[in-house]
């Protein structure tokens, strides 16, 4: 006797299974869209969209061998830290720094940094 292969499930041809996954999508369209207006979450998406153009800044700004050479680290209150791969470059930073605060504010982010802390990374 020959034994017969069951069809495996398929969600998307079961009506009901599909109804549920829409709703759940439109579930999840809903929290994102809660989070987003987060003012906290707000907040965190504008750090990382300033933490991102950092590199594109230094770039325009100190040439393409800073972005390389310096990546920004953290945005604290009002310090935005970049670190650096040597004393070489965290000078070139320091001596840059407003006109690296200008770009950012010029490349339409929302800046709360007041100033930028250079760091050295050690090893």
């Amino acid at each position: 006797m020959a034994r017969r292969r069951r069809k495996k499930y398929d969600p998307y041809e079961d009506p009901q299974a599909a109804d549920a996954f829409s709703r759940r999508e439109r579930t999840l369209d809903a929290l994102v869209a809660d989070l987003v207006a987060d003012p906290y979450v707000k907040k965190g998406l504008a750090r990382a969209d300033l933490l991102d153009a950092t590199p594109r800044v230094l770039a325009e700004i100190l040439g393409e061998e800073a972005a390389q050479n310096c990546r920004a680290l953290a945005l604290r209150e009002d310090v935005l830290v970049i670190e650096t791969t040597d004393s070489i470059w965290a000078q070139k930073v320091s001596l840059a720094a407003e006109r690296l605060m200008a770009g950012l504010r010029g490349a339409g982010l929302e800046l709360t940094a007041t100033r930028i802390e250079v760091r050295t990374r050690v090893g």
